[in-house]
């Protein structure tokens, strides 16, 4: 006995494909999600943190272009571990390949031990936490050739996140006390969607697929 086929329409085999990523695009994203502390890796830091005994490991590609400079950090390694709900041990570190000025040099740059501590938690949607950071002196010939700044400095900045809907809003604010090295200020914002949420609305929105 054969077994009746069921044949899909130009139409119902695209929304079938669309539905298939936005799966795959939630089951990526669904740990960042669940995870709900810890934020994903960005140039500006939010106060999330991994959780009580985890571990994040990042791996970033991030190019430093100036002015008759031109520094790629590949990779940048950042390692934090979670200490309780709301405190990160940080460790980070860049290997930069510069290809300008020539002759081109490669090396690890300064490093940066720190800890965070979220000390206002979901307070009506509100995050914000310190990050207190120290920039540890790179080596002689990393310091000559201009991959690394000379140290120590110790960096004091402020993350506050917030959620509004869908949207979660990110802004960091900070100063480098030079012990070694020069006066700096950083400012950062970053506003990110919830891609897993619409992912789901638009499952929802595929549910009357039709056959033929």
């Amino acid at each position: 006995m054969r077994l009746p086929t069921r044949q899909f329409s130009r139409k119902s085999l695209s929304n079938s494909i669309y539905a298939a990523a936005a799966l795959l695009a939630c089951f990526l994203l669904a740990p960042t999600a669940a995870r709900a502390q810890a934020g994903p890796p960005l140039i500006t830091n939010d106060p999330g943190t991994p959780g009580p005994e985890e571990w994040e490991i990042n791996l970033g590609i991030q190019p430093v272009l100036r002015q008759h400079e031109r520094d790629f950090q590949v990779p940048q390694l950042d390692f934090n571990y979670g200490v309780g709900n709301t405190i990160q041990l940080t460790f980070e570190v860049p290997y930069v390949l510069q290809t300008a000025p020539q002759p081109q040099h490669t090396g690890w740059s300064n490093s940066f031990p720190g800890v965070k501590w979220r000390f206002i938690d979901n307070f009506h949607g509100w995050n914000v936490s310190m990050f207190p950071q120290m920039e540890l002196d790179g080596t002689s010939s990393a310091i000559r050739q201009g991959i690394a700044e000379r140290s120590p400095r110790f960096l004091l900045p402020f993350e506050i996140q917030k959620s509004a809907g869908p949207m979660e809003l990110d802004f960091e604010a900070g100063y480098y006390f030079p012990v070694h090295g020069h006066e700096e200020r950083i400012l950062g914002f970053a506003a990110a969607a919830a891609l897993v949420w619409y992912g789901l609305w638009f499952l929802r929105k595929l549910k009357n697929v039709s056959y033929l």
